[in-house]
């Protein structure tokens, strides 16, 4: 039987460093790398901001479109994952109000 509970866990430096450089080439694939690395943490994150799983999980797919979408506008990231959850965040403040 599966736990409903999710854990927040704290990201590495090594996947910030492992982002970084493709994120100056404006590169799909570091979207992709960061979402395949990430997607997990960031709907346990949302999952226990909005304590509903369904909404949780529409709300990480528009946090990777909006990652998506600026990704070119930010330049180089100093700390692409922050960013990442930020774009979370107010993804789900957006939801709540």
């Amino acid at each position: 039987m599966m736990s409903n509970q999710y854990h927040y866990n704290d990201t590495s430096v090594s996947a910030n460093t492992r982002i970084t450089p493709m994120a100056t080439e404006h590169d799909e694939a570091a979207i992709v790398n960061l979402y395949l690395s990430h997607r997990h943490e960031i709907l346990a994150y949302l999952t226990g901001i909005l304590h509903h799983r369904e909404l949780a999980e529409d709300l990480c797919q528009e946090t990777f479109i909006k990652a998506f979408r600026n990704w070119p506008t930010q330049g180089q990231l100093r700390n692409p994952v922050g960013w990442l959850y930020q774009i979370a965040r107010n993804t789900a403040i957006d939801e709540l109000r």
